[in-house]
């Protein structure tokens, strides 16, 4: 079980790697300490023509992009159910 859950976490990261830019993804720390283990990502929020600007990226339309793009890339795989 624990290998499957660095795995998800590892699979989560590559995500938002590929979606926001490796370079930049500032930490990740994976908190097992409630009862759902969940992960922390900070990173700097540049848009695609270079601007420092997260109110560019995460309008709410493009949350809730973020969301499908996510449950198809990566929780599907671990047979995870979306939430409303």
């Amino acid at each position: 079980m624990k290998r499957e859950i660095k795995k998800y976490f590892e699979d989560c990261l590559n995500f938002l790697s590929k979606k926001y830019g490796k370079d930049n993804i500032v930490s990740a720390t994976v908190h097992m300490d409630e009862k759902t283990p969940h992960m922390h990502v900070n990173f700097v929020p540049i848009t695609t023509d270079n601007r420092l600007c997260a109110k560019d990226l995460f309008k709410k339309w493009s949350l809730r992009n973020l969301q499908d793009q996510a449950h198809s890339q990566v929780f599907d795989k671990y047979e995870l159910k979306r939430g409303n």
